[in-house]
Formats: structure tokens, sequence, C-alpha cells
């Protein structure tokens, strides 16, 4: 094999949980070194067993540089996992950030910057459904991240009006599991 194939298989290589170098380059927030294995022909359209597409794993993580970078690399906001959850609400209900809230509200202001989304792509970010009808504010109330949601009840972001009985579903969910 030449020294292009056997760097190109390297750089694509994969664990036994699916993960590439440059996934976790971009879950550890290590944009630089992202951007050496991108400019070095690793996949950058590469996805983990659960449909997750770099930028999701970003979101998930914390990692506000690397969602930033692929947002204006053209990565898709409204495109869904396995479980039919963007990038945003990986971000907002992600297990890996339960405990920080502040990480959780940076990785959404990041969505938020100024020329990141259009109007519409923001207004579907925000209320996209997974696959148990769970947008990004009713996780948000679950996981106790109130200035995430108050970030979402901001008068930019544009939430279908069923939100309500949303977060009261999600608030009593939540009292539910805690008794």
């Amino acid at each position: 094999a030449s020294d292009d194939q056997e760097r190109n298989d390297l750089l694509n290589m994969r664990d036994g949980k699916s993960h590439t170098p440059l996934k976790l380059a971009v879950q550890l927030d290590l944009v630089d070194v992202a951007k050496f294995f991108v400019q070095n022909k690793a996949d950058i359209s590469c996805k983990t067993k659960s449909g997750k597409d770099l930028l999701m794993v970003a979101a998930e993580y914390g990692s506000c540089n690397a969602v930033e970078w692929l947002l204006g690399e053209g990565f898709n906001p409204t495109e869904v996992n396995n479980k039919d959850k963007t990038a945003f609400g990986q971000a907002v209900d992600s297990i890996e950030l339960k405990d920080s809230s502040d990480k959780v509200l940076a990785v959404v202001n990041a969505f938020f910057k100024e020329n990141v989304l259009t109007k519409e792509q923001k207004k579907h970010v925000v209320n996209a459904k997974d696959t148990k009808d769970w947008t990004p504010l009713m996780f948000a109330t679950y996981r106790g991240h109130t200035s995430v949601m108050a970030r979402l009840l901001e008068k930019d972001v544009e939430i279908d009006s069923n939100y309500q009985t949303d977060v009261l579903n999600a608030l009593t969910y939540a009292m539910d599991e805690q008794e």
C-alpha cells in the first residue's frame, strides 16, 4: 500500500465504539488537531454507530470551539441522529454535561451567534422533537439547566405555543423520577 493510503487508513480507522481520531479531537475540542486531520484527508462526514455526526459529538461534549468551527464548515444544524435528535438537542440533553449548565449554555449560545443559523434553522433546532417527542426546552427543564431554559425563552427564539404543556410534562416527569 502507498504511504498516502496508509495515512488515510490511519486517519480514518475506528475503534470498537466506532470512534475515529477526528471524532475524538472534536469531542475534546482540539480544533487545531481536527483541522490537521481534515487537511490530511480524514473523513469529515464520519458518523458514530448511533448516527451522530461531528457537530452532534461536539455539542454533546460541550466542545464550543469545535461547534463553531463545524458550523462554519457548513455542517447542517438540522441533521438528526438515530433518535431524531439534532446537535442542538444533543447538547441540551447531554449526559456528559448534566452537571454543567454553563457548558450547555455556551454551546447553545454558539448556535445563536449572529449569522450562524438562518431564522428557519434556528426555529427548527429549537422546536425539533426526538423519537420520544421531547424538545430542547423539555430536556433543559428535565436536566435543571435554568440558564438554558431562560435563553430558549428569550424573544429572539421562536418556540411553538405548545411548549407550556411540554415544560409542565417535563417537570412532572423529573419530579416522578426523584420520588
